[in-house]
């Protein structure tokens, strides 16, 4: 079995953004068990609320997650009117897939009781970052994108 570079950082990148989610998902499992954790969550989260997460950054957090949704439908929508074997699709596809997870997280109301809220956006914002990393280091590779795209 011989693997290309793309394949092996393709799984690499995917693999940090499973991992990525752990910390978030720990921390909430510790709070209710651990009053440490607890008490370093409240304090955490009302530090990130004054500084990282004001109410003017977060309209520009919306603000960048609804455009990344935008540009990703338009994308999509270019790349299937061309009917072209484009392997973009699919990192496409799953960063539009992230970016309405993400956004659905911002908004929904009970997402926001949680002690790791923030870390949890911050855990998001960081898939969607490597998932546009994915994007463009895997574009170069593929001969259809560049036929496609250019």
């Amino acid at each position: 079995m011989k693997f290309s570079t793309n394949t092996i950082l393709n799984r690499i990148i995917t693999l940090l953004q499973l991992l990525i989610l752990v910390p978030p998902l720990m921390l909430q499992y510790l709070s209710d068990r651990k009053m440490g954790v607890m008490r370093y969550l409240v304090f955490k989260k009302d530090v990130f609320s004054k500084e990282i997460f004001t109410s003017s950054f977060t309209f520009v957090y919306r603000s960048l997650l609804l455009s990344g949704i935008i540009f990703c439908i338009i994308f999509l929508i270019y790349c299937y009117t061309k009917k072209t074997k484009n392997s973009l699709i699919r990192p496409i596809s799953t960063l539009l897939l992230w970016n309405l997870l993400c956004l659905f997280y911002v908004f929904f109301y009970k997402s926001q009781l949680l002690l790791t809220y923030h870390f949890f956006l911050i855990a998001f914002f960081i898939i969607i970052t490597l998932q546009c990393v994915k994007l463009i280091f895997m574009s170069p590779y593929n001969k259809s994108a560049k036929k496609t795209l250019f």
